[in-house]
């Protein structure tokens, strides 16, 4: 685990931002909603180093699927970020499958939710 950590931070300290993986989130949690007739999927977690804080959150659409992508960075005294994040995203009718990181592991299907 401390190879992981150092690497992450080396990585991190390079390249500016890295994108956080299923692996490296605590309390990941994958909850459904409806709000005025639209459903909505509200993923939350919080990164499990304390010395990287989220940057970024993005989503990515390719035909029925959406990839969310939380971009890390190095955590600095000038900077108001935390290791936590809650994403809520809508889900068309249209969408079967959300994923997470760059490994693409699956979070949530129209059949089940996995998480």
């Amino acid at each position: 685990m401390a190879v992981f950590l150092i690497s992450l931070l080396m990585f991190a300290g390079c390249c500016g931002s890295m994108v956080l993986e299923i692996d490296y989130v605590a309390d990941l949690k994958v909850e459904i909603s409806t709000e005025r007739g639209i459903e909505y999927l509200q993923i939350s977690g919080l990164c499990i180093s304390s010395s990287l804080v989220v940057r970024e959150i993005r989503k990515k659409v390719k035909d029925d699927e959406i990839l969310i992508l939380v971009r890390l960075g190095l955590t600095r005294k000038d900077y108001n970020y935390s290791g936590s994040f809650c994403y809520r995203v809508p889900l068309d009718e249209n969408v079967n499958v959300v994923k997470f990181g760059n490994k693409e592991e699956v979070i949530w299907t129209r059949d089940r939710s996995i998480f």
